[in-house]
């Protein structure tokens, strides 16, 4: 039987980020080296999407298109950060998760739309660790708080979870990127 993804995107979320904390150790977001001042001090804060699906606008109201994607480490799939780069690479524990995450409808909606329509997943739980693991992108709602962040130096490994805090970290040390 299809996932009504639409009436469970917003009836869910607690059990699609309980699912997602099991299952990813931790989450990744990349971000325009211009964008981290106001990082350092007020955090990830979601920002407007222009492409809303009138549907999701309908379950989270006027704030429905502004949000944080993010990319759940060991996903597929790493998709393109927007904006002009050098980019900056920020991460945090699963354990941070912001409450209220979903299924990123920026990225690939339709795709998500067909795979709901033909999926045999038993649970609306299932469903959201496939989909985030295929496409790599999740998106959350909720402001993210700079003390949790975790970023990657100029001498950081390729994982995540040991980069040192943002706070921690001074402009010179930081690591920049082309994507």
């Amino acid at each position: 039987m299809p996932l009504d993804v639409y009436s469970l995107i917003n009836t869910k979320m607690s059990d699609a980020r309980a699912a997602l904390v099991a299952r990813f150790p931790g989450f990744v977001h990349k971000t325009p080296l211009n964008n981290l001042a106001s990082i350092r001090t007020q955090g990830l804060l979601p920002s407007a999407v222009s492409s809303c699906p009138p549907e999701v606008r309908r379950q989270f109201g006027g704030n429905a298109d502004k949000v944080v994607c993010l990319w759940p480490i060991g996903a597929d799939l790493k998709p393109s950060s927007s904006g002009d780069p050098p980019y900056v690479h920020l991460a945090l524990e699963s354990a941070q998760l912001p409450k209220t995450v979903s299924l990123d409808w920026s990225y690939a909606w339709d795709f998500v739309l067909d795979r709901s329509s033909r999926s045999e997943a038993s649970d609306w739980s299932e469903f959201v660790i496939k989909i985030a693991k295929d496409l790599g992108s999740i998106v959350s709602y909720d402001k993210i708080d700079p003390r949790v962040l975790k970023i990657r130096t100029k001498s950081s490994n390729d994982s995540p979870l040991s980069w040192p805090t943002l706070a921690d970290v001074p402009h010179s040390d930081l690591g920049l990127f082309d994507e």
